[in-house]
């Protein structure tokens, strides 16, 4: 299990984390949740792969199943009024992947995070989640 701390309300985390013109400013182009994020739903990435929502807790917790049958589980927990822990664990154990290394999913979902929190802490924190940049 990866985990960081995103100094942002944990409302704001959780927004920007589901708003999905935001994923390709931190991990990839998500294309479509339908019908929206609840479970059961299909996700659908620009390259043609897609995923489903198996686990929803507004502000707590998604989990998604992937391509490869891997399971992805974010959780974000209110650390303190402005700040927010989001933690990212994956299991393989029914997925067609494998680690390359031993703890090379931590290492990726670190990264992941990393990119997520610099995002985050870069938009106004009351604002619509948007690239920096616009």
């Amino acid at each position: 299990m990866a985990t960081i701390r995103v100094n942002r309300p944990c409302n704001v985390v959780w927004r920007t984390f589901t708003d999905l013109s935001s994923w390709k400013n931190w991990w990839s182009d998500l294309k479509k949740v339908n019908p929206g994020w609840q479970v059961d739903a299909t996700l659908e990435w620009e390259g043609g792969d897609r995923g489903m929502v198996f686990d929803f807790v507004p502000l707590k917790r998604i989990g998604v199943r992937g391509s490869y049958n891997e399971a992805i589980t974010w959780s974000f927990t209110t650390d303190t009024p402005q700040s927010t822990i989001v933690a990212m664990e994956g299991d393989l154990s029914e997925s067609t992947l494998r680690e390359t290394s031993p703890g090379a999913l931590e290492t990726e979902f670190q990264s992941v995070l990393f990119e997520f929190k610099k995002y985050v802490e870069s938009i106004n924190g009351s604002a619509t989640p948007r690239h920096p940049s616009q």
